[in-house]
């Protein structure tokens, strides 16, 4: 028998639970794709009040009127702000079913496009007390404070900071965080009676502004043990 006339071989069909697997893994992949999706986040009306935000929305009015679609600063302002809230509604309504698997599995990060620059960056600073008093262990940027920074500068660590930096209170995760750090502290640092993750708003002036940098205020600060 020669070569040619040897019986093709013909590929078994995909079984049932190959069907079910491409169904679930589409499905997973379309749930986590709306949840990443890079949409804007939700801008309020105070935070237009920025000033770097008013010349944002004061250029781009510029811009768009130039382009022959005439709106003042003002009316995209307000645009601006029931756009991105209805933006929001949506895409908070289509993932809600899915977050507690969200958060049972961790993977709940999403990728918003920042609508206007932070113009008042966080820094965090550990300060450890102890019998003698506080003492500073970790500051953002600042060699000599320098404790933990191989693991605080982690790019896993940072969405966490990052969270944390623009709310009033600290997040659950957050706390999570500074309690495994009074757990290493414990370890490098025995004579510590507590921890304080103190989270500042700088206040930098830019070189042309004719300003002087503002003193950094507290944010919050979380204790441990409290």
């Amino acid at each position: 028998m020669s070569p040619s006339d040897a019986p093709t071989a013909v590929p078994d069909a995909p079984s049932a639970w190959a069907h079910w697997r491409a169904i679930i893994l589409g499905f997973v992949v379309l749930v986590h794709g709306i949840r990443v999706a890079p949409l804007p986040h939700k801008v309020h009306a105070h935070e237009l009040k920025d000033p770097v935000a008013k010349e944002e929305v004061a250029r781009w009015s510029e811009r768009l009127t130039s382009l022959g679609y005439t709106i003042g600063p003002k009316e995209l302002g307000e645009r601006v702000v029931e756009v991105t809230d209805g933006i929001s509604s949506t895409h908070r309504g289509l993932t809600a079913p899915f977050r507690p698997w969200f958060r049972w599995t961790g993977t709940g990060q999403g990728w918003a496009l920042f609508a206007n620059p932070d113009t008042h960056p966080s820094r965090l600073r550990i300060d450890g007390v102890g019998p003698d008093g506080k003492r500073v262990l970790f500051q953002s940027g600042d060699p000599e404070h320098a404790w933990l920074l191989p693991y605080l500068k982690h790019r896993r660590l940072r969405p966490i900071f990052d969270a944390a930096a623009v709310r009033r209170r600290p997040s659950a995760s957050y706390r999570r965080l500074v309690d495994w750090i009074w757990t290493r502290a414990q370890v490098d640092h025995p004579d510590l009676i507590r921890i304080e993750a103190v989270l500042l708003a700088t206040h930098p002036a830019l070189p042309d502004s004719g300003k002087t940098p503002r003193r950094p205020h507290v944010r919050h600060t979380t204790k441990v043990p409290k």
